[in-house]
């Protein structure tokens, strides 16, 4: 029933991760 949400989860997880490597300047 969960491995759905678990899944969507992951992907924002993922994500976030991605953004937090992401250099500030690339925002500008």
């Amino acid at each position: 029933k969960g491995r759905k949400e678990s899944f969507l989860l992951s992907i924002l997880i993922y994500l976030f991760s991605f953004l937090l490597t992401l250099p500030l300047d690339s925002f500008s």
